[in-house]
């Protein structure tokens, strides 16, 4: 799972590797697209979700993309370990 922090990035990404971004998802970030640290939290919030979903539904570990970016992947396991979700 990769935490978006830019949208362009993602955006030119996702069509490299022929990946669609979710239209419920493009609709939360395009407005934000000039308002990075918004993209970032948008990002960060959607990839715990589906961190928490897949754990809550017995995958047995996650991997995070960080691409020298931590902060949103130590963030993530921050609260799935707070929420009890992650030990």
């Amino acid at each position: 799972i990769m935490p978006i922090s830019s949208f362009s990035q993602i955006q030119k990404f996702s069509s490299m590797c022929g990946v669609s971004i979710p239209q419920s998802l493009k609709n939360q970030l395009a407005p934000l697209s000039h308002q990075p640290e918004q993209v970032a939290n948008v990002g960060a919030n959607y990839a715990y979700e589906q961190c928490k979903d897949l754990l809550l539904h017995g995958v047995e570990g996650i991997h995070l993309y960080t691409l020298n970016k931590s902060h949103a992947s130590q963030e993530i396991i921050s609260r799935l370990r707070r929420e009890g979700i992650l030990s």
